[in-house]
């Protein structure tokens, strides 16, 4: 998905962030102000995320596992944040931010575990969820960050999940 893919977000919270998002952008066109738009992908990092929940024996793969998921290190979120805050003019109104890496959240939920040295999250049935919930983990979402690599020249200290796992996880290769 890049930012020219339709956006037709499924339930109340991301019904929400579009209006959000339009809305902003919209008023800033009114009075001539440039703006963007960080349509941010799964926050990770320390002291947050899978990797806490897992430590922390909450975590569960709602689903079977196989739904892609984009994330992004608050590292480089916050690289995102400084370009948007320094180009000008900006060059678009969306920008995806997201490591190269997506992956099914199974395949990232046992790789972590196996670097916390701890079982497999549980697998929960997706209709054993908030629908809320649901909606998200069913949305199979594989970002593209071309945008923000090209046009916010935006280099990735983490281009992969998994560039960053052992140093989260202190786990030792």
């Amino acid at each position: 998905m890049d930012e020219t893919t339709p956006v037709a977000p499924a339930a109340g919270h991301g019904i929400a962030r579009l209006s959000a998002e339009t809305a902003v952008l919209e008023t800033a066109a009114e009075h001539g102000i440039s703006a963007v738009s960080l349509r941010v992908a799964g926050i990770y990092g320390p002291g947050r995320g899978v990797i806490e929940r897992m430590r922390a024996g909450t975590y569960r793969i709602i689903g079977d596992g196989s739904g892609y998921v984009s994330r992004v290190h608050v590292h480089d979120l916050v690289s995102a944040i400084v370009a948007a805050a320094t180009i000008a003019p900006l060059p678009h109104t969306t920008v995806n931010v997201a490591d190269d890496s997506p992956c099914p959240s199974l395949e990232y939920a046992q790789h972590v575990a196996k670097r916390l040295g701890v079982e497999d999250p549980p697998i929960v049935a997706i209709d054993k969820v908030d629908a809320r919930v649901a909606a998200l983990v069913g949305s199979n979402r594989q970002i593209d960050n071309s945008r923000l690599k090209t046009d916010f020249a935006v280099t990735l200290r983490y281009p992969s999940w998994r560039d960053s796992v052992d140093e989260l996880t202190g786990a030792t290769r």
